[in-house]
């Protein structure tokens, strides 16, 4: 039989559903699965899928501003983070953390639907730590982000007004009483 991966998620929006994928079924025992299954449903009770295609539309329409895509990542460790502590409240940090071992991350395909998947490997540490009792640092955006930002909010606030001033402008050089 093909390996099919080992992964679960949360997608759609008017009715956000679960996939758990055959090769965690498979491999998870039934403590996981239901650690799994806790997970995806604070993904869905937080309207998780909503939220990421919100937070891509707003990154991708506003591409000069970079700090948009690292507080999209903060809100997807946010609420990765959270679904996990629902999972360890109800089925205990083991649980949690033998998914964890067993789990990769969700399909290319995934990725391409308003989709609740696991964050990548980049939460990976954030998670182990949060499973060690700590609460993991909050991620922070690099200077060169914030610099890009402040310049490419600058930019939108002077095109803005430049926009402002045009319209409020247009009317009295249309009638001759303008420079």
């Amino acid at each position: 039989m093909e390996d099919v991966g080992r992964f679960a998620f949360t997608y759609g929006l008017p009715r956000p559903r679960v996939v758990v994928s055959s090769g965690l079924v498979e491999s998870a025992t039934s403590e996981e699965l239901r650690a799994v299954l806790v997970h995806e449903a604070e993904h869905v009770r937080g309207r998780d899928p909503l939220r990421a295609l919100v937070a891509g539309f707003l990154t991708a329409q506003h591409f000069a501003l970079p700090l948009l895509g690292h507080l999209r990542a903060a809100v997807v460790a946010d609420r990765e983070l959270a679904a996990d502590r629902c999972a360890m409240a109800r089925c205990g940090a083991g649980a949690v953390a033998g998914t964890l071992l067993k789990v990769g991350d969700a399909p290319r395909w995934a990725h391409t639907a308003p989709a609740a998947a696991m964050g990548g490997r980049a939460l990976l540490a954030a998670r182990i730590t949060q499973l060690e009792g700590d609460p993991p640092p909050p991620p922070r955006p690099d200077r060169r982000q914030v610099a890009v930002t402040a310049a490419g909010a600058a930019l939108y606030a002077w095109a803005i007004a430049g926009s402002a001033w045009l319209i409020a402008a247009t009317p009295l050089i249309c009638l001759g009483r303008g420079h």
